[in-house]
C-alpha cells in the first residue's frame, strides 16, 4: 500500500475516534449538570426550611403568628397575611410592609405591632410547653401547698423553706447549687439534718379545699411522714395558650363565628367577642377567678352575632372560677353555675 495513502487513513481514523469521544462527552455533560443542579436546589430548599423561625405573640386582643425567612417576615392576623421586610432600626429587629401600613418591631422582652394606624405596644411572646427535655424541668421559684394538716413548700435558687402543721414547724436551708427538678423524678434535699424527698408530676391537681386547679401533683416525704398536694402557678394554665370558645352555657356558637380568650402574664384578658373586640383584667386568688370591667369596640354586625356577643359578655363578667377538663379544654364557671367552654388554639 502507498505510504502516503496509509498515513492519510491513519489520520482520518484518529480524528474519527476523537470526534466520537467528544460527542460522548457532550452527551454526558448535560446529565451530570442536571444532577448537580437538582442537588443544589434540594440543598437550598432544605437550608430555607431550616432557617424558618416561627413564633406567636398576643398583642392586646390579637393573636399574631410570625414566620421569619431570612430578612422576610410573614404575619398572620385573624386569617389575613402580611408580608414584611427587615429595615434599619436603633434596636431590636424591625420589619415593615411595602406600603408601611404594617410594621412589627421585635424587642428583647416582646414586640410592637402597628396595624393600619393602630399601635399595640405590649405584644407578649407566647411560650408553649414542648416535649423536649429542656421543658421537663420546673421553673424556679417553685411553690407547693397541701391541706390536712396544712403545709407549704417554697424553693428558690438560693433557699428552701418547708412549713408543716399550718406553719407551726419550719425547715429552712440555703441552696448552694441551683437544683434541676425534673417532672416525674424524685429529688432529695437535706435541711436541718433531715432529708426531704420531692416528687413533682406534670399532672393536673385540684386543691382539696378551694378546688383551684394546679399544673403539678406533689408528694413530699419527710422521714415517716408523707405530704401530698399541688404545685406550680394556676395562672400558667390560663396563659399557656390563647383559647377559642366552643360553647356558651352549652350552646354552640353561630356557624363561622369566633370568640377568643387571650390571658396574658400581666393579668389582662382580651379577644374577639363575636363582632367586637373586648379587653378587661382578671384576678386570680386562692379562692377563684374574677373578671374586671369589660370594654369593647362599637361595631354593628348581624343580629345573631350581636345576640351571641351579648350572651358571652354577660357570662364572662360573672365568672368566679375555672378548670381544665380531661380533654385539656378550659371551662369558665359563673356564680350561677353557667359555663363557657374553650379549646386551646396552640397545642
Amino acid at each position: 500500500m502507498d505510504f502516503t495513502r496509509l498515513t492519510t487513513i491513519s489520520l482520518l481514523s484518529t480524528l474519527l475516534i476523537v470526534s466520537c469521544d467528544n460527542q460522548s462527552d457532550v452527551e454526558k455533560k448535560p446529565s451530570i449538570s442536571k444532577v448537580t443542579n437538582k442537588s443544589s436546589e434540594q440543598t437550598v430548599t432544605e437550608n430555607l426550611s431550616a432557617q424558618k423561625i416561627s413564633a406567636d405573640y398576643i398583642c392586646a386582643h390579637l393573636l399574631v403568628k410570625t414566620d421569619l425567612f431570612g430578612n422576610n417576615l410573614t404575619l398572620s392576623i385573624e386569617d389575613k397575611s402580611y408580608q414584611l421586610s427587615l429595615v434599619e432600626s436603633a434596636s431590636g429587629s424591625k420589619y415593615t410592609s411595602k406600603n408601611n401600613n404594617v410594621s412589627f418591631w421585635q424587642k428583647t422582652n416582646g414586640a410592637i405591632l402597628e396595624l393600619n394606624g393602630q399601635r399595640y405596644s405590649n405584644c407578649e411572646k407566647v411560650t408553649v410547653q414542648q416535649s423536649g427535655s429542656d421543658n421537663k424541668h420546673l421553673r424556679l421559684p417553685f411553690t407547693a401547698t397541701g391541706n390536712e394538716p396544712g403545709w407549704s413548700f417554697n424553693l428558690t435558687k438560693d433557699e428552701l423553706e418547708f412549713n408543716t402543721d399550718y406553719g407551726q414547724k419550719t425547715i429552712r436551708t440555703a441552696i448552694t447549687h441551683t437544683p434541676l427538678i425534673e417532672s416525674g423524678k424524685t429529688i432529695q434535699f437535706e435541711a436541718d439534718g433531715k432529708v426531704l424527698t420531692l416528687l413533682a408530676e406534670k399532672k393536673l391537681c385540684h386543691d382539696t379545699m378551694s378546688g383551684m386547679p394546679y399544673p403539678y401533683t406533689i408528694s413530699i416525704q419527710q422521714e415517716e411522714d408523707t405530704y401530698t398536694g399541688c404545685g406550680g402557678q394556676p395562672s400558667s394554665l390560663l396563659t399557656r395558650t390563647p383559647w377559642s370558645v366552643l360553647t356558651i352555657n352549652d350552646q354552640m356558637l353561630v356557624q363561622d363565628s369566633r370568640i377568643s380568650l387571650n390571658f396574658n402574664n400581666t393579668s389582662q384578658l382580651a379577644g374577639v367577642a363575636s363582632c367586637n373586640r373586648y379587653s378587661t383584667s382578671y384576678t386570680l386568688t386562692g379562692e377563684g377567678l374574677s373578671i374586671g370591667s369589660i370594654t369593647t369596640t362599637l361595631m354593628a354586625c348581624d343580629p345573631a352575632l350581636m345576640e351571641q356577643e351579648a350572651s358571652f359578655l354577660k357570662y364572662l363578667a360573672n365568672v368566679t372560677r375555672f378548670d381544665i377538663n380531661d380533654s385539656g379544654q378550659l371551662v369558665l364557671y359563673t356564680s350561677q353555675g353557667a359555663s363557657l367552654l374553650a379549646k386551646p388554639e396552640i397545642q
